[in-house]
Formats: C-alpha cells, structure tokens, sequence
C-alpha cells in the first residue's frame, strides 16, 4: 500500500492528456487515484448494526453527504441566414477537434469530504460548467457550412439544506440528493465501470484534519473556543481532543469522520475515484485551473482571517505521541478506511 502523498504529480507540472484521459480511472498507471468501495467497506467496517454508535459519529447526519454533480451535453444547430452575422462573433474552426474540456466527462459528481480542500474544488466544478457554456462554437466544413455547436452545462449542489430551507423544502433536497445517488449507481453498473459516471472525493490524514477541523470551527462556535482556546497550540489540541469524545463530534461536518460523509452511499453498489488532499493542486488543474492558482482565500492558518494567533499557529507538530493516539482512536473508522483504501496511516496503531 501507499502511504498517503506518496503518488502525487510534480508540483506545478503541467497534466499531460493520458493524465487527464484517465483521471478518474484509478486502475490506470497514470491515475493519482485509488479506488474504494463505501457499500463493502460500511457493511463490514463501520458498526451500522450498534444504531447508538453510528449515531455518535455522524452516520445519521442528513448534511451528509454534500454532493457537487457537474453535467454537460452538445446541441448541434444549423444556423439561419438572419443568424450567420450575429454568429460571426463565435470561435470559426473547420471542426470542433480544438474543445478545451472534451476530457470531461458528461456527468461527475464529488463527494465534499469537510476540511479536505472540497470547497476549492466545489468552486471550480462551477467555474468549469460556465466555461464549457461559454464554449459554444460555429463549425465550418464540407457538408455544413454554418453549424453551430451549442454546449449546455449545469452545476448542482446536491445537500440537505440551503441557508434556511422550510423543513418541505429539506425533503425534497433529501429526495432529489438520493435520486442523484440512485442514478449514479444505474449508469456505472449499466457500463460496468465507474468511470462512465465518476464520483470522487478528496481525503486526510485524520490528524491533520483534526488539527485543522478545530482551528476553523473554533472561529464561529463561540463555546469550544471559550472551553479549549489555551495559550499554546498544544494545550488547545488536547483540550479539543477531550472535548470532542465528550460531545460526539458536536455533531459538526467539520468534525465528524470523513467516512460518515459517504452516508447513503452504503444503500448502493458505487464506486468512488478517491485522491489525497496532496493531489488537489492536480484535481484543479483537470478541472480547469492553472497549477498556481490560488483559491482558498480566508485560510484560517493565516493570522489575518483567524481569530487567535495561537488557532493559526495550529500543527499536527504540537501533537505528542500519546495525543496523536487519541486522535487516532476517536476517528478510528477512519483509519480503517483509508487502510481499506490502500494507504498506510501513521502515528495510528
């Protein structure tokens, strides 16, 4: 097995086109990712059977999961004369060999792991469907001089609740979420690959997850900050520690294990491209951005945007021995999950 960050593409490298034709195909030898089974791994892994203890770590949270599904698709229209000098305005090719995005494929879906660099990828899942819209191009060739190529794309987030949605409204989120689920199931099983419709998500190391998770939900949960803000990043981390066992997770997304974020997906025979938070720079780049883009603008590891220096001096390096144990005992599901997976977790016994 891998240990995670071991397989990630040279920092700032340039994906070639085999990299991106195979992105999501993680049997594939340029493939970053490793595929998982959340329905196997949730029927003899995670305690669904003992209904209180699931409960504890989150498998009954309807935030979770939080989906971003991406769709796009070609209209081909012959143009009117009246239309020809609007069109003139359009891209001109004598095919349309040179679409930026054609690697994409016609429905992905990413599964936001919280604290894992999800809301970057969210963003640029959105950026990506206006730019294939914004694509559209007039063809010129033999058989049809003036063909319009209309590219029609839709991101949508697929989550329990929206700001302050109406208990009715919550269930038909619920209803079309599911819906969305069940699909992705249909389509994979029907082509026999998962690369037919791919789901990803984005993984941790459950440490430094932790360590992270904590720095941000102690901006805006004014009773953990008041309980467990210490004046040393150590003192913090094992105050949150001994908290977070007391409160199950306070019931937060941000905190809660990352396998509890692949909820409903127990239900159905899916299966998921999962990358390492290491490779999120290369997931951004297929999905449109440059390798030195910069997306997460209030990174709460900067002083400016933390309320506390000592939450922005936050590290997995404060941790001792004995607290980096704990962490890894109260997201032991985790643990096994990523060892399921096929990556080696250190610190964790």
């Amino acid at each position: 097995p891998l240990s995670i960050k071991d397989i990630s593409i040279e920092e700032n490298s340039v994906l070639s086109q085999s990299e991106k034709d195979n992105f999501f195909d993680c049997a594939h030898q340029d493939s970053l990712c490793r595929y998982f089974h959340p329905q196997t791994f949730f029927q003899s892994s995670l305690p669904s059977k003992d209904e209180r203890e699931y409960k504890r770590i989150g498998g009954l949270n309807s935030n979770l999961p939080a989906c971003t599904g991406l769709v796009w698709w070609e209209e081909h229209e012959k143009l009117k004369h009246q239309d020809l000098q609007k069109n003139k305005q359009l891209p001109l090719s004598n095919n349309d060999d040179n679409f930026e995005y054609d690697y994409i494929p016609h429905n992905l879906t990413f599964v936001h792991m919280h604290k894992c660099g999800g809301s970057s990828v969210k963003s640029a899942m959105y950026d990506l469907s206006r730019h294939i819209v914004s694509s559209s191009s007039s063809i010129s060739n033999a058989n049809s001089l003036n063909d319009m190529v209309k590219r029609i794309s839709y991101a949508t987030a697929y989550k329990h609740a929206f700001g302050a949605s109406s208990t009715a409204q919550k269930l038909r989120n619920d209803a079309q979420r599911e819906s969305h689920i069940q699909s992705i199931e249909l389509i994979q099983q029907e082509h026999y690959q998962p690369v037919s419709f791919p789901v990803f998500t984005i993984i941790r190391h459950p440490i430094e997850r932790f360590v992270s998770a904590i720095a941000q939900v102690m901006q805006y949960n004014d009773d953990l900050r008041e309980k467990c803000l210490k004046s040393t990043p150590r003192d913090t981390i094992a105050c949150a520690i001994q908290d977070i066992d007391e409160t199950s997770y306070r019931r937060d997304v941000h905190l809660v294990p990352m396998a509890t974020h692949l909820r409903l997906f127990n239900e159905y025979n899916i299966t998921v491209s999962v990358f390492d938070i290491s490779d999120i720079k290369d997931v951004l780049q297929y999905l449109g951005l440059m390798p030195d883009t910069e997306r997460h603008v209030h990174d709460r590891s900067d002083v400016k945007f933390a309320k506390s220096e000592v939450l922005s001096k936050l590290s997995m390096d404060d941790c001792t021995k004995e607290m980096k144990e704990e962490i890894c005992k109260l997201y032991e599901v985790d643990v096994l999950m990523l060892r399921n997976i096929g990556f080696e977790v250190s610190h964790c016994i």
